[in-house]
């Protein structure tokens, strides 16, 4: 996109793609040809943060910014695509007898050096998922605590239903954005602990271990990438003053990629 064409998105509000508010463009940097290389964001809190166009999507007027997480696993994803097809392909040529003997090991070296760094990869990645579970993990106990003083309140008859179904639906509204993106971690961090089991650098329990102590029973989003529906893990408030209840529809189709191989 053209440096013009930029101008009418400076001050526009950033959002992330679970629809949470970031902050606002204040402007953007250029490479030599004029075309959008990062944007620079004003947050919430008066800092300044510059974000790579690989994590930015414009959307007609609106600027929405994909999870650092997301944007780490497309890319491992296809660095692994790549590096299994390689080697599937050289396999082959060997096979046919379509390469020399030397070649094929020296390709084989290389292709083997790439698959050991991309082990590395997936223990990193999954590290700092495993942490951002824990902290939305964390942010909803404490959004829970608040809900419940609301509910205190209002059945304490010290502020009005009006007041308390407001509030409690903006609160709701929170716990429901924040549910999505856990549920695409951990349907991430499934993909990520199946596919890397490359040899000794990871056990297949990992990922189940994950799921058992945040307690996720919710369906997986539709793909690794897209945001999850509004409707999966939507939560309803209680105009009561009860318990919110927890809404999930929908299917998961989604099949992980096969595990590379170093034949």
């Amino acid at each position: 996109m053209h440096a013009q064409t930029l101008t009418r998105l400076v001050k526009r509000p950033v959002k992330d793609t679970y629809g949470r508010f970031f902050g606002h463009v204040i402007g953007f940097s250029l490479d030599s040809s004029g075309q959008m290389k990062g944007v620079g964001v004003e947050l919430g809190s008066g800092s300044f943060k510059e974000f790579p166009t690989e994590r930015v999507i414009l959307d007609g007027e609106s600027i929405i910014l994909l999870p650092e997480w997301r944007e780490q696993v497309e890319k491992l994803k296809k660095n692994t695509i790549v590096a299994q097809k390689r080697s599937e392909v050289l396999d082959d040529l060997r096979s046919e007898g379509e390469v020399p003997q030397y070649v094929y090991e020296e390709l084989k070296a290389k292709y083997g050096a790439e698959i050991t760094e991309l082990r590395s990869s997936f223990d990193s990645i999954t590290s700092i998922l495993k942490t951002r579970v824990k902290e939305l993990e964390s942010t909803r106990m404490d959004v829970e605590r608040f809900l419940g003083g609301l509910k205190v309140q209002f059945r304490a008859k010290e502020i009005d239903e009006e007041t308390y179904k407001a509030a409690s639906e903006s609160t709701v509204e929170m716990m429901t954005r924040d549910e999505q993106e856990r549920s695409e971690i951990l349907f991430t961090l499934t993909w990520l602990t199946g596919t890397a089991k490359l040899g000794d650098s990871q056990d297949g329990a990992q990922g189940t271990e994950v799921v058992a102590e945040s307690g996720a029973k919710e369906d997986a989003p539709t793909a690794i990438g897209e945001p999850a529906e509004s409707t999966k893990g939507s939560i309803s408030p209680d105009s009561s003053g009860g318990s919110p209840t927890r809404e999930t529809s929908g299917s998961n189709n989604n099949q992980p990629l096969e595990s590379i191989s170093g034949n």
